[in-house]
């Protein structure tokens, strides 16, 4: 049976529009309510504002391809949306009207009230992430639902990693030959292999480092166990996982995926390599020629958890300044890495990192708007924080990817600072989830065990 969903407006704000496609062939509305709430925003910078004009672009295109929206038009195969101009008058309980600080809100309640009752033998439910909008709808007898499309409801998360016993003919043969095929008899018992996917592979007291490359469990390179990436070697299994992904040419895995708690090297892993693959900066670092070099930049930005997490209007100074507070780990792991590299004069280290980040050098400081708008080619784009990031801004930095360049995001699912997302509704998860099965991502968890801090630090995180 055909159902009917009213939309309220914060989710065709936090979708850019496009959860009008995401309820098959059912019937799907929004009121005139929220027509007047999209108008207020339409203007506003960051993320709400661009989310507010895609969401009417979608309307624009929807009503020159099919007719009045206020009619109704057909989407999906046989579901319809439209948009509700009348119920907003429907009656509501005293202690409802009386609250003017929710009056859009109230309005939108009243046209759902409307509707169940135009339509006694249809189901209609409210679409909210608004949880008090979702109280007082439930104290009127209305269904409200969450928005899940862009929400991940496995509580078991994907680690792109995993660690298997297998027999010392396995391991013996992966020294040997290097590559095993997924489905040779030694793996048998390894079940739902991903493309990419990293094996800790253990048979009493060999061991082995492998992960899955085009239908095959590939034991990991000599340069990657022991390697060392502008100066950094790897000290542990996550690490050795990590470069891997990240060293890999870009036609072959543009997206990498590293999520794992603070102090177990992401930021600093990602930065080397992403350095070292650097023409100019390898060259600058190492007095090395490379003319034929793998990326020309290196695109730098981080999500800054403020209200509008792109709008950095109000602060002062050019981008580089305004983005400076935001991005000072990195800075910090430039020196880090220059002091890795050999280098212990203070003043020739802050000559160098500022030579990486000017116009001579890779390095550009960037905030995610700019990324949004330009198709970057051969670079690389390191996202920090992106469990901070919304899955539309995910889905907006992947496509903003070009030829030959790789996209880096980073970050913690338990360090959620936005007030908007979960640790299972954040961009980082998102992305990692969608697109855990396909052959042009890797996906790296590493584990607490895993990080490089100190004792204060290690009990603080256990004990506060």
């Amino acid at each position: 049976m055909k159902k009917t969903y009213v939309l309220d407006t914060n989710i065709l704000i936090d979708s850019a529009g496009t959860a009008i496609y995401g309820f098959d062939d059912n019937d799907v509305i929004i009121t005139s309510t929220t027509i007047t709430e999209l108008n207020k925003h339409k203007g506003d910078e960051g993320e709400r504002g661009y989310n507010v004009r895609e969401t009417s672009r979608i309307l624009r295109d929807l009503r020159a391809e099919q007719g009045d929206l206020y009619q109704g038009v057909s989407i999906n195969t046989n579901g319809t949306f439209r948009i509700e101009k009348n119920g907003y008058e429907h009656p509501l309980p005293e202690w409802l009207r009386s609250d003017k600080s929710a009056e859009n809100d109230n309005r939108i309640l009243a046209t759902v009230l409307s509707l169940m009752d135009q339509n006694p033998g249809t189901k209609v439910a409210l679409i909210t992430n608004d949880f008090l909008m979702s109280l007082d709808a439930q104290a009127l007898g209305i269904e409200t639902q969450e928005y899940r499309n862009d929400k991940i409801e496995s509580e078991e998360m994907y680690a792109g990693r995993r660690t298997v016993e297998v027999s010392a003919e396995a391991i013996s043969r992966l020294y040997r030959d290097h590559s095993i095929p997924v489905d040779d008899e030694v793996f048998l018992e390894i079940e739902n292999l991903m493309p990419n996917e990293f094996l800790e592979m253990h048979s009493g007291t060999s061991s082995a480092l492998g992960w899955v490359r085009n239908g095959a469990v590939t034991l990991l390179p000599e340069d990657i166990v022991n390697g060392t990436y502008f100066g950094l070697t790897a000290r542990n299994a996550g690490q050795r996982f990590a470069i891997a992904a990240l060293q890999a040419p870009a036609e072959e895995i543009p997206l990498v995926i590293i999520k794992g708690p603070a102090g177990c090297g992401k930021t600093l892993l990602a930065e080397a390599v992403g350095l070292d693959k650097t023409y100019i900066g390898r060259e600058f670092h190492r007095g090395k020629d490379h003319p034929d070099e793998e990326y020309r930049n290196l695109y730098i930005t981080r999500s800054n958890t403020l209200p509008e997490s792109e709008n950095l209007g109000f602060l002062k100074g050019d981008l580089e300044e305004k983005m400076g507070p935001l991005l000072a780990p990195f800075y910090d792991n430039m020196e880090t890495l220059m002091r890795i590299g050999g280098e212990t004069d203070p003043q020739q280290i802050q000559y160098q990192v500022d030579y990486l980040i000017d116009d001579g050098g890779p390095v550009k400081i960037v905030s995610m708007a700019y990324i949004r708008g330009r198709s970057l080619d051969k670079s690389i784009i390191i996202v920090d924080e992106a469990q901070n990031i919304t899955p539309k801004q995910a889905k907006t930095l992947a496509t903003r990817v070009g030829e030959g360049s790789k996209l880096i995001l980073l970050g913690d699912p338990q360090q959620i600072d936005s007030p908007r997302l979960t640790a299972r509704s954040n961009g980082l998860v998102y992305a990692a989830e969608k697109m855990k099965d396909d052959d042009l991502c890797a996906v790296i968890t590493m584990y607490e065990r895993e990080c490089v801090r100190s004792e204060l630090s290690k009990r603080a995180a256990k004990k506060m």
